[in-house]
C-alpha cells in the first residue's frame, strides 16, 4: 500500500493542479524602491520561455494560471538596468508563490534624438556605455527594427542585449524609427522615405557630437529592418562595416535594382528554414513580389566577395532540445576580409534567436535558444571592421620609389592583394578585419630594411607603414662637404650633408667620443646644413669630429663617418 501510495501521488497532483491554476508574482524595483515600470519578466522551463509579463506603475507582475508542477526560472530585463538577483527560481506545486521580487541598477544610459533629412525630422534612441567619455573614440552599431515596430521594439526584440552588450563591450547603439513605421527597403516603389541618406546622416551626426570611431560602424536589421540592412550594403559599405540581416536577408528580385558595382562586404545571415514571412527557399513576400532563396543568397555574396566557395560548417550544440530547432553555421572566408557567414536555424520561424517572443508561435514560428542573436552578430561585428594598412615606399632621401611591389598576406600565409607604387611610392590595402597580417616590399635590384612587417593582430588603421631603400646609406650615397666653398671654412660657411633620410637624428662628436651637437632633422629634399657650432652656439675648435646619421623612420638605416673642421 506504500508504494501504491507513492507511485499515484504525482498523477494525483497533476490532475489537481491541471484543474486549479496558481500564480506566480512578485515586484521589481531600483536600488532606492522605486517602482520599475515597463520591466519585462520572462517566465520558463528548461530554459524555455513560455510568457511574459510587463511591470505595471507599482512595479508589480504576475503570471496566473499556471498548472504545470515544474521548477519555473523568473528572469528580468530592462534596457539600461542590470538585475539582482539575475533569475530566480520557483517549485510550484499546490500554492500560490509571491514576493519573487528584484531589484534593478542602473547602468549606462538612454538618450533621444532626432535630425533633419531634407526638411524631414529623422528620430532616434540611443544608449552609451556607463561611463562614456567623447574623448575616446566608440564603435556604433545600429539596429533597425521590423515593419509597423519602433526603435523601443528593437530594444525589447533582443530583451536589452544589445544595450547590455554596449556597456560590457564598449560601443554605442542606435535604434533609429522608421517613417510610417518601416523603412523603404527598396521592395515597394510606393514607399519614399530617403532611409538610407537618413542613416548616413545619421553616422554624421554621430560623428560629431559622441566622436564615434567611423571605421568600426555596424548594422543588423530585423525583418523589415533585414532588408533595409540588405540596401545600406549595396548603398553604403564606405561607411558602414559589416552588415548582420535577421530574419529577411534574402535578396529581393526584380523590384529592386541592386548596384552591380558595389564593394564586397562582410556579411551574416541569420535566417530560419520556417520562416513565414521570409521564406528560406524564396518566393513571395508580404508587401513585395518575390525574393531567392536563402542558398540563392549566400551563393551571390560568396562569388561577388570572393570567398572561398567551400564553407566551414559547425553545428551549435542543442542546449535546448525543447525549443524545437537546431542551429548551424557556414563561414565563407574572404581573402580581403569581406566574410560571408550563414547562421542557419533549422525550424526557425521569422524570430530573433533568443529574443523576445513578440507574437504566437502559430504565426511568427518557433524561437531558437541554442544561440543569442545578440552575441553572434556582436562577435562579428568585432572582427569585421574597416581598418586599413597604408604608407610610402621611399628612397633613403624620403622620395617615392614607384613600381615597388607591396604584398598584404593573412594568418595563414595567403596572399590577398599586392600593390604596385605610383611615382610618389604610396600603397593601400582597405577594407580590413581585426586579423594577423603581413606585408612585405619589394623591387628588382632594391633592398628594403624592414622589408617584412607583421600586424598581430590589426586593431587600427597604419597609416605610416613605410617602407624604405637600405642602399642609400649603406651604399655611401651620403655625403658631406663644405658650404658655399668646400675649400674653406669660415665664419660664413657651413657643413653640407646631401642624403639624409627625410626625418632623422644627426649627431656631432669629438673623437674622444664627447657629444658636441644633437639635431633633429626633417628634409625631404635629403639635404641639411650644419652651421658647425655646438649645442650652446660655441664654435668648435679645429680638428677630426665624427657624424652619426640614424633615420627617425627606420631604426636600422644609420651611418656614420668623419669630417675634418679646419679654421
Amino acid at each position: 500500500m506504500v508504494k501504491f501510495a507513492v507511485y499515484i501521488f504525482p498523477i494525483i497532483l497533476f490532475c489537481w493542479l491541471s484543474a486549479h491554476g496558481y500564480i506566480i508574482s512578485g515586484t521589481v524595483v531600483d536600488d532606492n524602491g522605486t517602482p520599475l515600470t515597463d520591466a519585462c519578466v520572462a517566465i520558463s522551463i528548461n530554459q524555455l520561455a513560455i510568457a511574459y509579463s510587463t511591470t505595471n506603475a507599482a512595479g508589480y507582475y504576475e503570471f496566473g494560471d499556471l498548472t504545470t508542477p515544474a521548477m519555473y526560472t523568473l528572469t528580468p530585463s530592462k534596457p539600461l538596468y542590470s538585475f539582482l538577483p539575475a533569475e530566480s527560481y520557483a517549485i510550484l506545486v499546490s500554492t500560490d508563490i509571491a514576493g519573487k521580487n528584484f531589484v534593478g541598477i542602473q547602468i549606462g544610459r538612454d538618450e533621444g534624438g532626432s535630425i533633419d533629412v531634407d526638411g524631414t525630422v529623422r528620430t532616434y534612441r540611443i544608449h552609451v556605455p556607463e561611463y562614456f567619455s567623447a574623448e575616446k573614440k566608440l564603435p556604433l552599431v545600429i539596429l533597425l527594427h521590423g515593419y509597423t515596430g519602433q526603435g523601443v521594439n528593437m530594444e525589447q526584440l533582443t530583451l536589452g542585449g544589445f544595450n547590455a552588450l554596449s556597456d560590457s563591450e564598449r560601443f554605442i547603439a542606435v535604434y533609429p524609427d522608421g517613417i510610417l513605421r518601416r523603412w523603404n527597403d527598396g521592395r515597394n516603389t510606393d514607399w519614399t522615405s530617403d532611409d538610407t541618406g537618413f542613416i548616413s546622416r545619421l553616422i554624421d551626426s554621430l560623428k560629431s557630437s559622441h566622436n564615434i570611431d567611423d571605421k568600426r560602424v555596424f548594422c543588423c536589421g530585423m525583418s523589415n529592418g533585414a532588408k533595409m540592412t540588405i540596401r545600406l550594403a549595396f548603398e553604403l559599405p564606405d561607411k558602414i562595416a559589416a552588415f548582420a540581416p535577421v530574419a529577411g536577408a534574402n535578396l529581393a528580385m526584380p523590384f529592386y535594382t541592386y548596384p552591380a558595382d558595389h564593394k564586397p562586404v562582410p556579411l551574416l545571415i541569420i535566417n530560419g528554414t520556417a520562416d513565414p514571412s521570409s521564406p528560406y527557399t524564396g518566393g513571395p513576400i508580404t508587401f513585395g513580389n518575390e525574393v531567392i532563396s536563402t542558398t540563392g543568397t549566400i551563393k551571390y555574396w560568396v562569388e561577388h566577395n570572393g570567398c572561398n566557395l567551400e564553407p566551414a560548417v559547425e553545428w551549435f550544440d542543442d542546449l535546448y532540445p525543447s525549443d524545437g530547432t537546431r542551429a548551424w553555421k557556414e563561414t565563407y572566408s574572404s581573402p580581403a576580409g569581406a566574410d560571408v557567414v550563414l547562421c542557419g536555424i533549422l525550424d526557425g520561424g521569422h524570430t530573433w534567436p533568443a529574443g523576445f517572443q513578440y507574437t504566437s508561435e502559430s504565426i511568427a514560428g518557433k524561437t531558437c535558444r541554442d544561440i543569442s542573436a545578440n552575441n553572434v552578430i556582436w562577435e562579428f561585428f568585432r572582427d569585421h571592421c574597416n581598418y586599413k594598412i597604408a604608407g610610402y615606399v621611399h628612397d633613403s632621401v624620403s622620395r617615392g620609389i614607384p613600381s615597388a611591389t607591396v604584398t598584404l598576406y593573412g594568418p595563414d600565409g595567403n596572399t590577398i592583394a599586392a600593390y604596385v607604387t605610383g611615382e610618389n611610392g604610396y600603397y593601400e590595402f582597405n577594407r580590413l578585419a581585426r586579423s594577423t597580417y603581413t606585408v612585405t616590399c619589394g623591387k628588382d635590384g632594391q633592398t628594403f630594411s624592414a622589408a617584412t612587417v607583421t600586424y598581430a593582430p590589426l586593431d587600427g588603421d597604419i597609416e605610416n607603414a613605410n617602407f624604405y631603400n637600405s642602399n642609400g646609406l649603406a651604399d655611401n650615397k651620403l655625403s658631406v662637404y663644405t658650404w658655399p666653398n668646400p675649400c674653406r671654412l669660415d665664419e660664413n660657411s657651413s657643413i653640407m650633408f646631401k642624403g639624409l633620410p627625410g626625418r632623422c637624428k644627426l649627431s656631432i662628436y669629438t673623437i674622444a667620443g664627447e657629444l658636441v651637437n644633437s639635431i633633429e632633422v626633417t628634409s625631404p629634399t635629403g639635404y641639411y646644413r650644419w652651421q658647425a657650432l655646438t649645442d650652446d652656439g660655441q664654435a668648435p675648435a679645429s680638428g677630426i669630429y665624427i657624424y652619426h646619421v640614424k633615420s627617425l623612420d627606420d631604426q636600422t638605416l644609420s651611418a656614420t663617418g668623419k669630417i675634418a673642421l679646419i679654421r
